[in-house]
């Protein structure tokens, strides 16, 4: 296995099927800080799609902006920075990122068709769009299988972050395949690549007064601009701008806005997220199950809801409450060990029988 910083023997991981998405092991030693820091996120996630399911709207989309201008480039970067050569490389990507997203992915897109009223959903079964959270882990496929092609070109970060914003002007590039998202989030994927653990530890000596004041600043510009003046559906980089009713020009500022916002983020959380063992750093190393199962976990809950007609808005107070209670519930119940320990065993007997 190589290591992760290239030739120095400072640490060495393992990858294992992660919410960034890719979990890493370290054999020496685990980033505690980074593990803690998926647990935000994930929880973030979770709350996000909860204000999503529950289809809330007012101050809820607001506080979706808040989430969404900077959850999933954070995801991305970490993802990116776990990505660093290894051994079997393609294999691993193959067994901890593409067989779950045909998995899960799939078997969503079958839950969701028996189960809508709205008649929206697609008569046929098309496992190359994909839906819902999932797309993520086909994102994460491509951009780990590129890495190796893009590294070979100067000034690269640059030019995908060019792409990154011509791609919403890209009125095809859809859904399909991801397309849209892949190449909107790839520059976060691609920093997160290039940075080093040295670059890590030196974000980690920064003024915590100054970072915090950064990251009240950033929420409270996002949280103004969010749904009346951005439409947070240009966050989630799914579709051309052109699709969401926004000028090229005006779509690629937003853009360009997210990217300065999640890349102060990321440095602003890895600063302050501590370096301790601790609950939050435990369901760090669990977020893959979490990520893949909560979606299920709440489909289920709104089908629920809906079908007996119960009326869950009621106040703020009791929506906010509900969101909460519910996002707490499910991450506690996906991150545990046995539930984890199960789906990597599942995983790695599907593995075993679709390759040689």
């Amino acid at each position: 296995m190589n290591d992760i910083e290239g030739k120095s023997l400072d640490i060495v991981y393992d990858t294992h099927i992660d919410n960034n998405l890719v979990e890493e092991k370290s054999i020496n030693k685990r980033d505690l800080g980074l593990d803690a820091l998926k647990a935000i996120l994930i929880i973030l996630v979770v709350f996000g799609h909860a204000i999503e399911y529950l289809k809330l709207d007012g101050i809820f989309t607001k506080i979706q902006g808040v989430i969404y201008v900077f959850h999933m480039p954070v995801f991305i970067f970490i993802s990116g920075y776990f990505s660093k050569k290894f051994e079997d490389a393609e294999g691993k990507n193959i067994k901890n990122v593409l067989i779950p997203f045909f998995i899960f992915n799939t078997a969503y897109i079958i839950l969701d068709k028996k189960t809508r009223i709205d008649g929206k959903t697609a008569e046929y079964l098309n496992i190359f769009m994909p839906v819902y959270a999932y797309w993520y882990l086909f994102s994460l496929f491509i951009w780990k299988a590129l890495i190796k092609y893009v590294t070979k070109f100067k000034f690269s970060i640059v030019l995908i972050f060019l792409i990154s914003l011509y791609i919403g002007i890209v009125n095809e590039a859809n859904r399909f395949l991801s397309v849209s998202r892949t190449l909107a989030f790839f520059p976060y994927f691609m920093l997160g690549y290039y940075t080093s653990r040295v670059h890590i530890e030196k974000i980690r000596k920064l003024n915590k007064k100054l970072t915090i004041l950064i990251i009240l600043i950033l929420m409270g510009v996002t949280y103004i601009l969010s749904d009346n003046i951005i439409d947070v559906e240009l966050f989630k980089n799914a579709q051309s701008y052109h699709s969401l009713k926004v000028e090229n020009l005006k779509g690629m500022e937003i853009r360009t806005f997210q990217f300065c916002v999640s890349i102060l983020m990321t440095v602003c959380l890895i600063n302050l997220v501590p370096q301790k063992n601790n609950y939050l750093s435990n369901i760090g190393q669990k977020t893959i199950t979490v990520y893949l199962l909560s979606s299920f976990i709440q489909k289920f809950m709104c089908i629920y809801i809906e079908r007996n007609n119960i009326d869950i808005m009621g106040t703020n107070n009791i929506s906010i409450s509900i969101c909460i209670i519910s996002t707490i519930l499910i991450v506690f119940i996906c991150s545990l060990d046995k539930v984890h320990e199960t789906y990597n065993k599942i995983i790695d007997w599907i593995y075993r029988k679709v390759t040689i």
